[in-house]
Protein backbone atom coordinates (compact mmCIF):
# COMPACT_ATOMS: atom_id res chain seq x y z
CA UNK A 1 0.00 0.00 0.00
CA UNK A 2 2.99 2.09 1.15
CA UNK A 3 4.64 1.94 -2.52
CA UNK A 4 0.97 2.69 -4.22
CA UNK A 5 0.70 5.85 -2.01
CA UNK A 6 4.19 6.89 -2.99
CA UNK A 7 4.00 6.20 -6.77
CA UNK A 8 0.19 6.93 -7.66
CA UNK A 9 -1.13 9.04 -4.63
CA UNK A 10 -3.88 6.41 -4.14
CA UNK A 11 -3.81 2.72 -3.31
CA UNK A 12 -4.75 0.60 -6.64
CA UNK A 13 -6.47 -2.19 -6.23
CA UNK A 14 -8.31 -5.03 -8.50
CA UNK A 15 -11.77 -4.30 -9.96
CA UNK A 16 -13.78 -7.60 -10.52
CA UNK A 17 -17.34 -5.52 -11.62
CA UNK A 18 -20.23 -7.56 -10.56
CA UNK A 19 -22.99 -7.08 -7.89
CA UNK A 20 -23.02 -10.36 -5.82
CA UNK A 21 -24.17 -12.71 -2.93
CA UNK A 22 -23.27 -15.62 -1.49
CA UNK A 23 -25.28 -18.64 -3.34
CA UNK A 24 -25.28 -20.10 0.63
CA UNK A 25 -27.01 -16.93 1.44
CA UNK A 26 -30.57 -18.39 -0.33
CA UNK A 27 -32.63 -20.76 1.08
CA UNK A 28 -33.97 -23.54 -1.29
CA UNK A 29 -36.84 -21.85 -2.15
CA UNK A 30 -34.92 -18.42 -3.19
CA UNK A 31 -32.65 -20.38 -5.20
CA UNK A 32 -35.62 -21.93 -7.41
CA UNK A 33 -36.86 -18.74 -8.05
CA UNK A 34 -33.69 -17.29 -9.27
CA UNK A 35 -32.52 -20.22 -11.20
CA UNK A 36 -29.42 -21.42 -8.39
CA UNK A 37 -28.85 -25.08 -8.25
CA UNK A 38 -29.57 -25.83 -4.87
CA UNK A 39 -26.49 -27.29 -4.47
CA UNK A 40 -24.57 -24.14 -5.48
CA UNK A 41 -21.78 -22.90 -3.67
CA UNK A 42 -20.15 -19.73 -4.90
CA UNK A 43 -20.77 -16.19 -5.76
CA UNK A 44 -24.53 -15.74 -6.87
CA UNK A 45 -24.12 -12.90 -9.76
CA UNK A 46 -26.76 -10.42 -9.59
CA UNK A 47 -25.82 -7.41 -11.40
CA UNK A 48 -22.78 -7.34 -14.16
CA UNK A 49 -22.40 -3.74 -15.66
CA UNK A 50 -21.34 -3.59 -18.98
CA UNK A 51 -18.06 -0.95 -18.05
CA UNK A 52 -16.28 -3.47 -16.25
CA UNK A 53 -13.76 -6.15 -16.99
CA UNK A 54 -16.46 -8.95 -15.96
CA UNK A 55 -19.01 -8.31 -18.45
CA UNK A 56 -16.44 -7.91 -21.26
CA UNK A 57 -14.88 -11.36 -20.71
CA UNK A 58 -18.47 -12.79 -20.94
CA UNK A 59 -19.60 -12.95 -17.40
CA UNK A 60 -23.82 -12.41 -17.02
CA UNK A 61 -26.54 -12.04 -14.50
CA UNK A 62 -27.19 -15.76 -12.65
CA UNK A 63 -23.66 -17.15 -13.52
CA UNK A 64 -22.04 -18.24 -10.16
CA UNK A 65 -17.86 -17.65 -9.80
CA UNK A 66 -16.47 -20.83 -8.08
CA UNK A 67 -13.08 -19.86 -8.35
CA UNK A 68 -10.39 -16.85 -8.78
CA UNK A 69 -7.10 -17.49 -10.20
CA UNK A 70 -7.77 -21.15 -9.35
CA UNK A 71 -8.42 -20.24 -6.15
CA UNK A 72 -12.48 -21.89 -4.85
CA UNK A 73 -14.14 -19.28 -3.53
CA UNK A 74 -17.45 -19.42 -1.25
CA UNK A 75 -17.81 -16.30 -0.11
CA UNK A 76 -17.80 -12.48 -0.75
CA UNK A 77 -15.41 -11.95 1.44
CA UNK A 78 -12.92 -14.98 0.22
CA UNK A 79 -13.42 -13.05 -3.79
CA UNK A 80 -13.12 -9.38 -2.23
CA UNK A 81 -9.37 -10.69 -1.38
CA UNK A 82 -8.54 -12.18 -3.82
CA UNK A 83 -9.46 -9.44 -6.22
CA UNK A 84 -8.06 -6.56 -3.68
CA UNK A 85 -4.70 -7.71 -4.18
CA UNK A 86 -4.53 -7.60 -7.96
CA UNK A 87 -3.76 -4.28 -9.80
CA UNK A 88 -5.56 -2.94 -11.93
CA UNK A 89 -5.24 -4.35 -15.63
CA UNK A 90 -4.16 -7.68 -14.06
CA UNK A 91 -6.00 -10.33 -15.66
CA UNK A 92 -7.18 -13.49 -13.54
CA UNK A 93 -8.65 -16.68 -14.59
CA UNK A 94 -12.62 -16.62 -13.28
CA UNK A 95 -14.27 -20.25 -13.33
CA UNK A 96 -18.52 -19.79 -13.09
CA UNK A 97 -20.93 -22.51 -13.73
CA UNK A 98 -23.51 -21.30 -16.22
CA UNK A 99 -26.91 -24.01 -16.78
CA UNK A 100 -24.64 -26.42 -15.27
CA UNK A 101 -21.28 -26.04 -17.47
CA UNK A 102 -18.26 -24.82 -15.73
CA UNK A 103 -16.50 -21.79 -17.53
CA UNK A 104 -12.73 -20.27 -17.27
CA UNK A 105 -12.08 -16.85 -18.28
CA UNK A 106 -9.59 -14.52 -17.97
CA UNK A 107 -10.77 -11.02 -16.08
Amino acid sequence: MVDDLIKFGTVQRGFLGVSFVNASDYNDDEKKVNGIPLNAEGIYVREVPPEGGAYAAGIRKGDILTKINDVGITSGAEMQGLISRQKPGDKLPVTYLRNGKEYTVLV
